[in-house]
């Protein structure tokens, strides 16, 4: 088991970065729920539904950018990816545009209303009972009433059931569009061992659950977490330098460092988990 450090060994690690602390209002991707447009989708109705099985994963459609897209085997699953989600999309308020098929995939271009576009969120089956449907369930329903509280409407969701994926669901919402996808506002899901939630509050982003100290779910733009080892503090501090200088010349921010003292016999005796914005 790790061991935090006292306090004063810590600051002189974390004070490096407690300018960023307090960055969040000023990020290109700090949640202004006031900002994203609704969508056309009736959202009472929505919640009021039970979300359909999705069995065929050549209709669990990807998001990226301005598009949706499949992995589709032949031309029969193409025209049924393209029928499914031209539909959704329509209802949804979007026009969907001229779709391509390569080898692999079926790609469904879109323009949304006020530079909108439409993300999914596929679930960890860490977030919910195993083999435990009603538990599953109710994840998606409190994921998708978090979204709405968010001022992203849900514009549909599926429980997914397919033998290649263990038991999942998908929501797919709406959110306003960056050309760098990571500052988007999205339902995102940090999974690193030690994730700490309360870290991810503090730099402005909102929660939605924590499992474990391995999976969070939140709302921003992306985290990511990267860890660093040293026997001695002194030089475990030059690696955190060099990491920050490192993120920040790739345009990211350092959010905050957490130093802990590993067990006797670990491979090193400290490790700093090093949280970020890309």
């Amino acid at each position: 088991m790790k061991n935090f450090l006292p306090i004063p060994a810590i600051f002189a690690i974390i004070s490096l970065t407690s300018e960023s602390l307090l960055l969040s209002s000023n990020y290109p991707g700090y949640i202004k729920s006031d900002e994203t447009p609704a969508a056309d989708t009736d959202q009472t109705a929505l919640n009021s539904q039970e979300p359909e099985h999705l069995t065929d994963l050549h209709l669990l459609a990807r998001s990226a950018r301005k598009n949706l897209f499949a992995a589709t085997d032949n031309q029969q699953e193409h025209e049924a990816f393209l029928n499914m989600w031209t539909l959704i999309l329509r209802e949804a308020g979007f026009v969907p545009g001229q779709a391509t098929r390569n080898s692999v995939y079926s790609i469904l271009p879109y323009e949304g209303p006020n530079n909108t576009v439409v993300r999914q969120f596929l679930a960890d089956p860490m977030q919910y009972k195993p083999k435990d449907d009603a538990d599953r369930l109710a994840n998606l329903k409190k994921a998708a009433d978090f979204l709405r509280g968010n001022n992203l409407p849900v514009i549909t969701s599926f429980l997914v059931d397919s033998e290649l994926l263990l038991k999942t669901y998908s929501l797919y919402y709406v959110t306003a569009y960056d050309e760098k996808p990571e500052h988007e506002i999205q339902l995102r899901i940090l999974k690193k061992d030690g994730a700490d939630a309360s870290v991810l509050e503090r730099a402005g982003l909102k929660v939605l659950q924590s499992v474990n100290n391995l999976v969070v779910v939140y709302l921003g733009p992306e985290v990511g977490m990267v860890y660093r080892t040293a026997d001695k503090l002194e030089d475990l501090q030059v690696k955190i330098l060099e990491f920050k200088k490192f993120i920040e010349e790739k345009g990211g921010v350092l959010i905050e460092v957490k130093v802990t003292e590993l067990p006797p016999g670990s491979y090193r005796r400290y490790v700093a988990d090093i949280y970020f914005f890309r």
